[in-house]
């Protein structure tokens, strides 16, 4: 009976227990699903435009150079008599002797001249008194012919005049006579008229030179007539000079400005500011390794032609304000800028195509916006605001970025 029962009991089990395997398989097999398609869109960086009073800026590089710079020269021939306290490249202060000529060439020219001169002034005079005389001389003349050419009217008027012939051929020849000395004395006027002219203008040649040379000889002592320092000078007691020979170079260094370049888009913003640019402030900065000097400056002139090989233009800011010294010869840094009366927008350089355009984002699409640049600068474009404040720029440069594409915006964090 036991036996019985446990070949009864063994099969239903295994029935069982493989039924309950086929359940738990069949609910546990993994069910078949269609896979979804999902649409992934290009991210890009967006940045909300804000609209403000900016200042339009020029960066430029130039070189500080002196507003006066003299050549040292002497008007005359000479020797050097002296020289200051003074070589090449030194210092030299406004008043102190640079040098001096031996006065000994300069005063016997002078007395060459005024001996010239007294000769001119005698000539002059005796030809002065020629001139009076010989007047005098043709005035008499002239007297003498009208006389006798009355007589002779008075004679020829008288009816059945006894007047024999010879008398009045003697009245015509004399007559005659008077008139030949009247031309002669007259052209010997003219000539000596020309000779006083040409004595005169010589006596006032004489009288420049000699003023010429008694000036030369009271700056005989060349003196600085500003501070600065001397360049190529080459200048030795006893040395022999020639006229306007160029002896050195003298510097200001009080007064000092800096010329720099501008050129290219820089250039045509140039145009934008008053009067290109004169008058405007710029700032100056000098660097020394690590350390940077700073000054001020008024743009005072330009060059007034366009240089045609790198379309630009040289400016001269004179150093209003110098007081770390900034010396000449000082390669310096300088902006300008123009204050904009109106609002606009900066943007990133990335964010422009063709200088023509910007994408800016309606909804989760790309628009198509055009733009006008005010200047450049620095860090990024000046564009006018023509309703764009308050509109996200898309700063992200895609390669098939085109209108009405579909992106990801997201916030860009380098704002």
């Amino acid at each position: 009976m036991k036996i019985f029962s446990k070949s009864i009991i063994f099969p239903f089990l295994v029935i069982f227990i493989s039924a309950l395997f086929y359940v738990l398989f069949v609910n546990t097999k993994p069910v078949a699903h269609s896979k979804k398609n999902i649409t992934e869109f290009p991210v890009v960086e967006i940045e909300k435009l804000e609209s403000d009073y900016f200042s339009s800026n020029i960066n430029s590089f130039g070189e500080v150079i002196s507003e006066k710079v003299i050549d040292i020269k002497f008007p005359t021939n000479g020797k050097i008599y002296e020289v200051g306290m003074v070589g090449d490249g030194s210092f030299i202060k406004k008043g102190d002797l640079i040098f001096s000529i031996d006065p000994f060439e300069i005063e016997n020219n002078i007395e060459q001249n005024k001996a010239e001169r007294k000769i001119i002034s005698y000539n002059i005079e005796k030809l002065s008194k020629q001139i009076v005389s010989k007047k005098l001389y043709k005035n008499q003349i002239a007297n003498q012919k009208n006389i006798l050419s009355k007589q002779l009217e008075n004679k020829l008027n008288i009816e059945g005049s006894s007047i024999s012939k010879n008398s009045l051929d003697d009245l015509r020849i004399s007559i005659s006579r008077l008139e030949e000395s009247l031309i002669n004395t007259s052209e010997l006027i003219d000539v000596l008229s020309f000779n006083l002219k040409t004595n005169e203008i010589q006596l006032n040649k004489i009288n420049i030179i000699i003023e010429r040379y008694e000036n030369d000889l009271f700056n005989s002592k060349v003196i600085a007539p500003f501070s600065g320092y001397i360049e190529n000078f080459k200048i030795y007691e006893g040395q022999e000079i020639f006229s306007n020979e160029l002896l050195g170079v003298l510097k200001d260094t009080e007064n000092l400005e800096v010329k720099f370049f501008i050129g290219g888009e820089d250039y045509n913003n140039l145009l934008k500011f008053k009067d290109r640019g004169i008058g405007s402030l710029v700032q100056i900065k000098w660097s020394v390794g690590k350390t940077v000097y700073s000054s001020e400056g008024v743009i005072k002139r330009i060059d007034g032609e366009l240089n045609s090989n790198t379309a630009g233009i040289y400016l001269y800011a004179e150093l209003t304000e110098n007081l770390n010294s900034i010396p000449i010869g000082a390669f310096v840094e300088i902006n300008m800028q123009r204050k904009i009366n109106y609002k606009s927008i900066k943007i990133p350089y990335s964010a422009v195509f063709n200088n023509k355009y910007i994408y800016i984002m309606n909804g989760n699409t790309l628009k198509k916006t055009k733009i006008k640049i005010i200047g450049e600068e620095k860090n990024g474009l000046l564009i006018k605001d023509e309703e764009l404040a308050g509109k996200s720029l898309v700063i992200t440069r895609l390669s098939d970025m085109q209108d009405n594409m579909q992106v990801k915006p997201i916030l860009s964090s380098k704002k």
